[in-house]
């Protein structure tokens, strides 16, 4: 059984990823952007593993969709390639080794982004459909099921337009409020990134109302 008994980066590529970052970041850049974790990737591994998906997220040292769907990723290339399995111990050693290589992982997707960019080519989105069934997996809900919405604080909702509205049941800081709430809860534009689909979802604050 493999064992996370490694905490560097050198350990990490020694022990799991062939000595090799650069192939790892290659591969991992195919699955990089898929943002469809919750209403595909872990429905489609329950149907191997039995309450896989429950497990994910209750043993997950991360509590917000973004951060599980980059770790869900990472486990894909390693299933695909470096031969772990679809459990949670394996699960929780790539959770470790994007940790350790996140600041490699972000500085290679950020690169690969603004080369595709210069060329033209600028992320591919979900469709409507889609995002929608993946925001409702994330735990969006209807904004008037949501009893403790709170106007005075920051929220992350499905952009003006589109239908149904959706907002993720938790309320957040922003510069509108830091320092009358800072100690209780993080900030909206650190928080966002991790929770909403992009092209989909925006940040709302007591500014915008």
């Amino acid at each position: 059984m493999k064992t996370v008994n490694c905490y560097s980066k050198n350990d990490m590529l020694h022990k799991f990823l062939d000595k090799d970052l650069d192939t790892f970041l290659l591969r991992l850049s195919k699955v990089y952007w898929n943002e469809m974790t919750f209403s595909q990737i872990l429905p489609k591994w329950d149907k191997e593993i039995s309450g896989i998906s429950k497990k994910i997220i209750k043993k997950s040292a991360y509590k917000y969709p973004g951060h599980i769907q980059a770790v869900v990723n990472v486990h894909r290339v390693m299933m695909k390639y470096y031969s772990f399995h679809l459990d949670i111990e394996d699960y929780l050693i790539s959770e470790r080794i994007e940790d350790v290589l996140f600041n490699d992982i972000h500085k290679y997707m950020y690169a690969l982004r603004q080369e595709r960019f210069k060329k033209g080519k600028g992320p591919k989105l979900a469709t409507t459909r889609k995002a929608i069934k993946e925001l409702k997996a994330r735990g969006f809900i209807p904004i008037e099921e949501y009893d403790d919405f709170d106007p005075t604080l920051s929220q992350i909702m499905t952009k003006k337009g589109l239908k149904p509205k959706l907002v993720y049941p938790e309320n957040f800081i922003s510069s509108d409020n830091r320092r009358r709430y800072w100690w209780l809860m993080p900030h909206v534009y650190n928080i966002g990134p991790l929770i909403g689909v992009q092209g989909f979802t925006r940040i709302s604050t007591p500014k915008d109302r």
